[in-house]
């Protein structure tokens, strides 16, 4: 009888260990599969982690994540990427990620310039901007442009190819289409300015020629287009096939005495925890995707397969350390870790279910097996089985990196540590392989080097925004989470938890975000005015202090289903531009004209639910070529601010120099796709531009007229017929236009 009970027992208890297996990948929370990587720095640029007040000196390769914000002041100019879309900053410019994961990259933009490249656009996913003026949200994949003027009373919305949603206030929303540009002064969308399409300056021409490094990048080849970090390796490095592995990369001009992951240092950055951040320009992609090899006295890196959607890591590496050093510092322990090599599993030292530890894994090598992971993660996850020490790296002195513990949790570079405090790899002795860095995070590890002078105008992060999607709750300060994270054993915090710890201790945001698109009528907050604008934002409607806010999610993305390909944008012609005129940017001149840019594309790999690509949309309406200002109607809703004369309507323009239509037939890229589809027919036109209008003598909010709308129409603008879009087996890369553009 005992026995029989001593069975049942054991049965049961099999039975509880396979049911939270089965239930693991249900249960848990994974982290995001992408990032935002800081890809280009150039003049002032300042950053802010999720949580702090405090503003640092950026970093090269600094991942991004929901609650970062970033500011560029004079000549300050910025480069994210995203894996698939690609954001740039101008001058002036204060950002935030409201919202970033693999289905929703939410922005804020209180002021300045972004242009956004979208190559893809996956089954679900959002591309959002969110303006004092307005929500956009990208239909399609194309480039787009949203320039917000110094005092936040205008949005002007260029699209270049692609097309877009614009949402406002009592529910309503705008369609806006390649080749247009549009002034939106209210969050109404009822003061309207439809302009011509302004002519490229500077920014523009800047980003036109990064678009150019991705065109031109052999590593295309090689790589899934949405791994973030891949149009740097062709400069620093070169591609060589080797036996066994396939396609390596191997970096030139590194140190004598180089190994992976010794030049640059560890933040803390969560949900992952500690992360890896490179000094190399290139250092992104080889840290963060793949893994690295050691062939003929040298090391390569090797990716992962290309046809499948990366999965971003903060570090592919094991750690060791523990009591059995044979060598101690003052700190106390040192702490070591190596590359992991094309055979050896990652294990996250982060909260994960058994998908996401297999998809880390499998789309980050194309050695291992789906079989051999889920192995692992059985011994080690399930059958709490300690890690395996057959590691390709384990033993060699040449790839072990080995700092003291002050050095890894204050970020310092991880090179100059280990020199300075004279450890070896070869005092390993017997170090504990380990499951993660057995340290917890302080304030130091938030960010490199010390705080930085340099700040935002306080007024361009409290303004409201008008917003489509409800951001995500606002992160704690960093003094908190480091409470519950010490708590939790030095491990990050698991998604339930972090969630907890933002509900209960996160800062209440300093300005209104008012959530609109409620069928039946918006009920959401306005923004409220921003302290120490020039000019008032538009007064909140209802009661002040209250959310009225009601989500509605963002509406499917139209062919979300369907693959693409890229080929011959709507907006060719329209892009290519004439020599820049003198221009002021937004700050100077909020009602100035506003630029444009340029293009960049991906391959059309096959993937599991397959992403929209640039030119297998639905071909886009070509937007009016008449220029129309419309006066806002009367209002639904009364305003609670006082009323005064609404703004004046009229405008000078003066034509610009006319465009002519490229000689050269678009680039195509020998990669096979699906046939392109026709563009709608766009051409160069000589059309009149909006010119500088006087300024209002005082900051008076607009109010309704009572008579309907009126619009001006200016002179129509002439449109030879641009050269049809063919059908070829060949996918038309979009990019090599953009390269014929620069070089006339």
């Amino acid at each position: 009888m005992k026995s029989i009970n001593s069975f049942r027992l054991r049965c049961s208890q099999a039975l509880i260990a396979a049911m939270l297996f089965v239930v693991a990948g249900v249960v848990l929370a994974d982290p995001p599969g992408r990032v935002a990587r800081l890809a280009y720095l150039g003049g002032e640029v300042s950053f802010a982690p999720a949580g702090e007040d405090a503003w640092f000196d950026a970093h090269l390769n600094r991942p991004l994540v929901h609650g970062d914000r970033l500011w560029t002041g004079r000549n300050g100019r910025v480069e994210l990427q995203l894996g698939g879309a690609v954001a740039r900053l101008d001058r002036n410019t204060g950002f935030e990620f409201l919202n970033l994961d693999d289905e929703l990259a939410q922005i804020q933009l209180t002021e300045g310039t972004i242009n956004l490249r979208v190559d893809y656009i996956h089954p679900g996913q959002i591309y959002e901007i969110d303006t004092p003026t307005l929500a956009f949200v990208v239909s399609q994949p194309g480039e787009y442009r949203l320039d917000v003027s110094g005092n936040a009373d205008m949005t002007q919305v260029t699209v270049f190819d692609g097309a877009a949603e614009v949402y406002g206030e009592y529910g309503r929303s705008q369609r806006v289409f390649a080749n247009s540009s549009t002034r939106f002064f209210d969050p109404g969308l009822r003061d309207v300015e439809r302009v011509a399409m302004p002519r490229a300056d500077e920014f523009d021409r800047w980003a036109f020629a990064r678009n150019d490094r991705y065109l031109r990048s052999p590593s295309r080849q090689y790589v899934s287009e949405e791994l973030i970090g891949y149009a740097d390796l062709d400069e620093y490095g070169s591609w060589r096939h080797v036996a066994d592995y396939g396609h390596v990369w191997f970096p030139r001009r590194v140190a004598a005495g180089w190994a992976p992951y010794r030049d640059g240092h560890w933040s803390w950055i969560e949900p992952w925890g500690w992360t890896w951040v490179d000094n190399a320009p290139w250092g992104f992609a080889p840290f963060h995707y793949g893994r690295w090899v050691y062939v003929s006295s040298g090391w390569g890196w090797l990716p992962g397969p290309r046809n499948v959607r990366p999965v971003y890591a903060p570090a592919l590496v094991a750690f060791v350390g523990g009591s059995n050093w044979s060598v101690t510092v003052t700190s106390g322990p040192p702490i070591g870790w190596f590359p992991l090599g094309p055979r050896d599993v990652y294990v996250p030292w982060y909260r994960s279910s058994r998908d996401y530890f297999g998809r880390v894994n499998v789309h980050n090598t194309t050695i291992i097996n789906n079989t051999y992971v889920t192995n692992i993660y059985n011994d080690y996850y399930v059958q709490g089985r300690p890690l395996r020490r057959d590691f390709t790296f384990r033993g060699a002195a040449n790839a072990m990196t080995v700092v003291p513990r002050d050095s890894f949790v204050s970020a310092q570079n991880a090179a100059e540590a280990m020199a300075r405090s004279r450890l070896r790899p070869a005092q390993l002795g017997d170090a504990e392989l380990l499951t993660r860095a057995p340290v917890a995070p302080t304030r130091d590890s938030l960010v490199a080097g010390a705080s930085r002078n340099i700040a935002p105008p306080a007024r361009s992060f409290e303004r409201g925004v008008i917003a489509r999607t409800r951001p995500a709750e606002p992160v704690a300060p960093f003094n908190v989470r480091q409470s519950a994270i010490v708590r939790n054993g030095g491990e990050p915090l698991a998604a339930d938890q972090m969630r907890r710890v933002n509900a209960e201790n996160a800062k209440p945001r300093s300005r209104n975000i008012a959530v609109v698109g409620q069928p039946g009528g918006d009920t959401s907050r306005a923004p409220a005015a921003a302290a120490g604008q020039g000019t008032p934002a538009p007064a909140a409607r209802g009661t002040p202090g209250s959310t009225g806010e009601q989500v509605r999610a963002p509406a499917a993305t139209p062919g979300a289903t369907e693959p693409r390909s890229r080929g011959l944008p709507a907006s060719e012609n329209a892009r290519s531009r004439a020599a820049d005129t003198s221009r002021a940017t937004p700050q100077a001149q909020p009602e100035q004209g506003v630029p444009l840019p340029r293009t960049r594309a991906p391959a059309g790999n096959e993937r599991q639910g397959a992403p929209v690509t640039r030119d297998q949309r639905t071909p886009g309406t070509v937007a009016p070529a008449a220029r129309e200002r419309t006066a806002a109607p009367a209002r639904g809703i009364a305003p609670t601010a006082p009323q005064t004369a609404p703004r004046t309507t009229t405008t000078v323009r003066e034509a610009p120099a006319t465009r002519s239509t490229p000689s050269a037939p678009p680039a195509q890229r020998s990669t096979p796709a699906p046939a392109a589809r026709s563009a709608p027919a766009s051409a160069p036109r000589a059309a009149p531009a909006p010119a500088p209008r006087s300024a209002a003598p005082s900051a008076p909010v607009r109010s309704a007229p009572a008579q309907e709308p009126r619009s001006r129409s200016a002179p129509e603008p002439e449109r030879p017929a641009a050269p049809a879009r063919g059908n070829s087996s060949d996918r038309t890369d979009s990019r090599g236009r953009d390269r014929a553009r620069q070089e006339r």
